[in-house]
C-alpha cells in the first residue's frame, strides 16, 4: 500500500463515487508530530444517505500506527448521522531523531454485497518537527561572497572587510535541506547587536520563495540559491515599502530559517547563521 503522501485518498472510481451512499468526514486526519500530536481523540462522522438503515464496519489499513475505535461496528438509520471516536498511537518503530513519516486509512465499510467502502487518509510524523534541520551546511553554505565587477574575482568576504559598493556585488549563498515557513537575510549592528534591517534582495523583504522549494535540479544535482544584496540597502521592517541606505559602521550579516510548526519568534524559533561581518 503506497503511503498517503504519494497517493492521497487514492484513485477516483467514477462508478463508485456516483453510487456511494455514505458521507465520511473529516476528509483527512492530520496527526501532526509527536509534540503537537492530534491523535489522542479524533471524532469521525458517518452519514447514511441510503433509504434504509445500514451497518458500518470500521477498520484500519496500514498498521504502522495503532488505532482504537470506540466501536468497530455501528448502525446508522436512513438519512441520519453517527459519530465514532478514534484513538491513535504512534508507531513503536522508527527513531524520533530521524522523523519517520507514517500514514494509513480509516475505512467505513457498509454492510451489503455491492456496498462501497469509504476511506479517510491520515498521516503523522514521529518526532519533534521543530528540530528538523532546515539549512543544508554540507556544501560550505550559507556564506557571503563578493563579486568584483572589474576583475571578475569571486570570493568570501573577509571578517571586517569594507565593501566597495561601486565595484563589488555581495551575494549570500544558501541551500535549504528542508522546507521553512520563512527564510530571511538580516543585518545587525556588530557593536550593539541591534537589528538594522532585512537585506534588499531580488526577492524583496524576505528571501522565502512562493511554492515548493526545489533543492535538487532536473538532473538530481543539489541546488544552492544565491541572493544578491542590492545597493547595500535594507528594509527596516516587514512593512517597509522601500529599502533604505545603511549608516556607516560594522555589521553582521545573518541567515535565519524558521523551524516548522513554530510561532516565528526570533531568534528562539529560527536556525541562525552569522555568515559575515562587513563594514560600510
Amino acid at each position: 500500500l503506497a503511503p498517503v503522501a504519494k497517493q492521497g485518498g487514492g484513485l477516483i472510481n467514477v462508478k463508485n463515487a456516483v453510487s456511494v451512499k455514505t458521507l465520511f468526514s473529516p476528509d483527512k486526519i492530520e496527526l501532526l508530530d509527536s509534540v503537537h500530536f492530534a491523535g489522542k481523540s479524533v471524532e469521525v462522522t458517518i452519514k447514511n444517505l441510503d433509504t434504509h438503515s445500514t451497518v458500518y464496519t470500521l477498520s484500519h489499513e496500514n498498521d504502522k500506527a495503532t488505532v482504537k475505535f470506540s466501536s468497530t461496528k455501528v448502525t446508522v438509520r436512513a438519512g441520519k448521522t453517527t459519530k465514532v471516536k478514534i484513538q491513535f498511537t504512534e508507531p513503536s518503530t522508527g527513531k524520533t531523531s530521524e522523523f519517520p513519516f507514517y500514514s494509513g486509512y480509516i475505512v467505513a465499510t457498509p454492510q451489503g454485497k455491492d456496498a462501497v467502502p469509504v476511506r479517510i487518509p491520515y498521516a503523522g510524523v514521529k518526532g519533534d518537527i521543530a528540530q528538523v534541520p532546515i539549512l543544508d551546511t554540507d556544501y560550505g553554505v550559507p556564506i557571503l561572497v563578493l563579486h568584483n565587477k572589474q576583475t571578475g574575482k569571486v570570493g568570501p568576504a573577509e571578517k571586517g572587510q569594507k565593501i566597495n559598493w561601486a565595484i563589488e556585488q555581495p551575494y549570500v549563498f544558501a541551500r535549504l535541506g528542508s522546507h521553512t515557513p520563512e527564510l530571511s537575510l538580516r543585518l545587525y549592528n556588530a557593536a550593539t547587536n541591534t537589528f538594522a534591517g532585512f537585506l534588499n534582495t531580488q526577492f524583496g523583504i524576505l528571501a522565502s520563495e512562493f511554492g515548493r522549494n526545489k533543492n535538487v535540479d532536473a538532473n538530481g544535482k543539489p541546488v544552492v540559491k544565491n541572493y544578491s544584496w542590492n545597493q547595500g540597502k535594507v528594509f527596516v521592517d516587514r512593512n517597509a515599502t522601500a529599502p533604505v541606505n545603511v549608516p556607516a559602521g560594522e555589521y553582521k550579516v545573518v541567515v535565519a530559517a524558521q523551524h516548522k510548526l513554530s510561532k516565528g519568534n526570533y531568534p528562539a524559533d529560527f536556525e541562525v547563521y552569522e555568515v559575515a561581518v562587513v563594514k560600510f
